[in-house]
């Protein structure tokens, strides 16, 4: 929980995640989505609303790695407040290309 909440509170600052952990903070940012405590759930959609805020190529890592069907999940089986934030996450990955739009509509 602590280390989900630490990398949430780094990308507020900086929504960029450096590029030589990218891949592995996406990866592990949406296995968090699928633990049953809704902390841990909103810290990580959270997280990944701030790297949907990112370059094209950090997006679609998203959705590459299963993060809209993980969301979605997510969003299903959790409370009002981690749900709010499931969506604007969803939003997010959204607004950035007409191709991520599709996937996520």
């Amino acid at each position: 929980a602590c280390a989900v909440e630490y990398f949430r509170r780094l990308l507020i600052r900086n929504h960029v995640p450096p590029l030589h952990i990218a891949d592995s903070l996406i990866k592990g940012l949406i296995g968090c989505l699928r633990v049953n405590y809704a902390s841990i759930q909103r810290d990580a959609a959270w997280a990944l609303t701030n790297c949907a805020c990112s370059p094209h190529e950090i997006c679609y890592k998203i959705i590459e790695y299963g993060g809209l069907e993980a969301l979605v999940e997510c969003a299903a089986l959790t409370d009002g407040e981690t749900r709010d934030q499931v969506f604007w996450t969803l939003g997010n990955i959204a607004l950035d290309c007409p191709i991520c739009h599709e996937k996520v509509v």
